[in-house]
């Protein structure tokens, strides 16, 4: 089941298992996609789930209530664009189905 919400970027935390190594970096195409971003909002949805259905090392949740599961780059640029708010689809997953989320979405 899916819903779609928005949320303040305070209250998401990038999931310990994100696919992405350095999802934001700074560099041009970053700053491109913040500079989009503050011009014409958040096209895509980012994919968050719950963090209660975090496994593993849950460090960097912090005060987040949604762990993102795809879309840290946009998030990110969201943030750099000074977006204090963000659409978001809720997803209540398992790791495996989250696995194949994230795969999916870098298609």
């Amino acid at each position: 089941m899916m819903r779609t919400e928005e949320f303040s970027v305070d209250k998401l935390c990038v999931d310990t298992v994100q696919s992405r190594d350095e999802p934001w970096t700074g560099d041009d195409s970053d700053r491109q996609l913040a500079a989009s971003i503050a011009q014409t909002g958040l096209l895509q949805d980012i994919l968050v789930r719950p963090v209660e259905q975090m496994g593993g090392d849950s460090t960097q949740v912090d005060d987040a209530d949604y762990a993102i599961v795809a879309g840290s780059r946009r998030y990110y640029a969201a943030m750099e664009a000074g977006k204090e708010r963000v659409r978001c689809k809720v997803l209540d997953v398992n790791d495996l189905a989250l696995f194949h989320s994230q795969q999916v979405s870098r298609v």
